[in-house]
């Protein structure tokens, strides 16, 4: 029962570093689009100021939660692979940007849940870890507010 158990909880802990390294890339890739956004967005009128300021500060949220992912694969004992790919979109319409960055975050938000559901299969009680459970949760909680800020500026 116990090699089960172990067996069970070693493809339960790849899994996650799985979902992780996925989540990684999202991250990565959002924060090089936001960086993007925010250099294109001409401020020609107030709302396409605004739309350039909000990518500058999702561009650096998202930072903060590369480096939570990044973090959490080490503490699990993962790699980063190198070769991680970057999609980028040249765009300079603010309307497309926010609709893109919607996008984006509900992509993210649902990554995300991936990851939690694949905590919730580990059996192992000293690998399964409330930390990064409460660390997903909250940049869930973040993704969502991004989603929220992006719709305000489009209507």
């Amino acid at each position: 029962m116990s090699s089960k158990k172990s067996h069970n909880s070693d493809s339960g802990k790849a899994l996650v570093l799985k979902k992780l390294v996925e989540s990684l890339t999202l991250e990565i890739n959002a924060i090089a689009q936001y960086h993007s956004f925010a250099i294109n967005c001409k401020p020609v009128d107030f709302r396409s100021a605004k739309v350039a300021e909000l990518f500058q500060h999702l561009a650096a949220d998202e930072t903060g939660d590369l480096k939570i992912f990044i973090e959490w694969i080490n503490n699990l004992g993962g790699t980063v692979d190198e070769s991680l790919p970057v999609k980028m979109e040249l765009v300079t319409d603010p309307v497309k940007m926010l609709k893109m960055a919607i996008e984006m975050e509900k992509g993210a938000v649902r990554k995300y849940r991936e990851v939690l559901k694949a905590l919730k299969t580990i059996e192992e009680e000293e690998f399964y870890s409330e930390g990064l459970f409460h660390a997903i949760i909250h940049i869930i909680t973040d993704e969502q507010e991004h989603i929220r800020k992006c719709e305000l500026l489009l209507d």
